[in-house]
């Protein structure tokens, strides 16, 4: 966008904001809230969607500079929206995958159902987008002068790029990250389950390094061997693109 580019300049790096301890501390809420969605069978509901909702709002915090809204106890209309497409778009790219490829000479109805989701996801990351350069705009040319900015910004301000093209960049890091990261949760937290003596080796080294309402940090994660050691076991066993069927 050469608009923005002779304002902010071509070279910025990426930093995580401040929200981001507030989408890492939503979950934690969730857990508290566990005892009273058991079924009467004593299983949780849904796991596999909430840990979905969060992979979406961690990694569409990072990469748009503002909360999504699907973890809120009220989302916004928007927020479901956006959520409930791209689950539509990891439905139905499934098959498409996996299947012959009559689409590509015939356009089949899960190809029109892929299509509308994905129409979808690209038209609510726009409204992210165009927000971002509003306030891009709006707030002068020397805002950012001599500092780092966030991914996004450093897009928008790139010469020989447009909006188009930041939403697809964007998107398309979104769509590489968020079902891969619930995934990559969900099995690990089976996988934990499954061994009672490496969860509570796992709970030891987090109580130890991350104290009760301490925030996680990249300098704390960096003293957590075994939580990286649990993550790579896990998929050592099972692929983290192994691809859910998630309803909403």
């Amino acid at each position: 966008m050469t608009e923005l580019s002779a304002k902010y300049g071509p070279v910025y790096k990426e930093k995580i904001g401040p929200l981001t301890h507030v989408v890492i501390s939503d979950p934690l809420e969730y857990v508290k809230r566990i005892p009273t969605i058991l079924t009467p069978e004593g299983f949780l509901p849904n796991l596999e969607l909430e840990l979905f909702k969060w992979a979406f709002e961690s990694i569409g915090t990072f990469l748009f500079e503002e909360r999504i809204g699907c973890l809120d106890h009220t989302p916004t209309r928007d927020a479901d929206e956006f959520l409930k497409h791209l689950i539509g778009f990891f439905k139905y790219m499934q098959p498409l995958m996996y299947n012959l490829p009559i689409y590509k000479f015939y356009p089949t109805p899960t190809w029109r159902k892929y299509e509308y989701h994905a129409d979808k996801v690209i038209e609510n990351g726009m409204k992210f987008i165009n927000k971002k350069v509003a306030e891009l705009r709006a707030a002068g040319p020397d805002i950012f002068e001599g500092e780092t900015v966030s991914l996004l910004t450093h897009f928008l301000s790139l010469d020989n790029v447009t909006i188009e093209d930041v939403n697809s960049h964007t998107l398309d890091i979104m769509m590489g990250g968020v079902e891969t990261t619930s995934n990559a949760t969900l099995w690990t937290l089976y996988m934990l389950a499954k061994t009672p003596s490496a969860q509570q080796t796992l709970y030891n080294q987090l109580a130890q390094v991350v104290p009760n309402k301490a925030d996680v940090t990249a300098e704390n994660l960096a003293h957590l061997p075994y939580l990286k050691g649990c993550l790579k076991e896990a998929f050592r066993f099972v692929h983290i693109d192994n691809h859910s069927l998630i309803e909403f």
